[in-house]
């Protein structure tokens, strides 16, 4: 038996963001948009994250005023593409990252 929970999150004025989460400890995000196709996306401005950590465990906290869509690490073990609310933080999990590590993000001024 598994047990499936949600939540819905209105972020900036174009975007709404469903995450549900299971009793596997697993979470789906879908991101919606107003509009007939994904510019909004485009259009949202970048946030601050803060990152600390060490080689095989980081935190990522969203200490700006906007999401941030599809946060990547580059060594991570698994939970890439995760989206943080302003205010949110999660912990990700490294595989060999004593080379180093990265965190992008889709709306990141650098990203692209």
């Amino acid at each position: 038996l598994v047990r499936i929970s949600s939540e819905v999150v209105k972020t900036e004025e174009d975007i709404l963001i469903a995450r549900t989460f299971s009793s596997q400890s697993s979470i789906n995000e879908y991101i919606f948009v107003k509009g007939e196709d994904l510019s909004c996306l485009r259009k949202l401005e970048s946030t601050e994250l803060l990152i600390e950590g060490d080689e095989q465990l980081i935190a990522v906290r969203n200490t700006g005023k906007n999401s941030a869509l599809f946060v990547y690490a580059d060594r991570a073990a698994y939970d890439n593409y995760l989206t943080l609310l302003p205010g949110e933080e999660r912990e990700i999990r490294l595989l060999d990252a004593d080379s180093g590590w990265k965190v992008k993000y889709f709306n990141e001024n650098e990203m692209f």
